[in-house]
C-alpha cells in the first residue's frame, strides 16, 4: 500500500508539469508572448507532487465507496 501512495506525487507532478508547458505553448498568456514561465511549471509541479495528488486520491476513494 505504501507503495502506491509513494508514486502518485512522483507521477502526478511532472503530468502536471507537461500539461502546464503545453497550455503555455498554445495559449500564450497576454503578457509573456514570446516568454516560456518556468516559475509557474514549477509552481505547478509543486502544487500537484505536494497537494493534489494527495486529495484527488481521498476524493475519488471516497467516491469510489459510495457508488459500489
Amino acid at each position: 500500500m505504501f507503495q502506491k501512495e509513494r508514486k502518485k506525487p512522483v507521477v502526478s507532478g511532472p503530468v502536471f508539469g507537461v500539461g502546464d508547458f503545453i497550455a503555455q505553448l498554445v495559449f500564450p498568456s497576454g503578457t509573456a508572448k514570446n516568454n516560456y514561465d518556468f516559475a509557474r511549471t514549477a509552481r505547478a509541479v509543486l502544487q500537484a507532487s505536494c497537494i493534489f495528488s494527495f486529495m484527488g486520491n481521498t476524493w475519488y476513494g471516497y467516491l469510489n465507496k459510495r457508488v459500489e
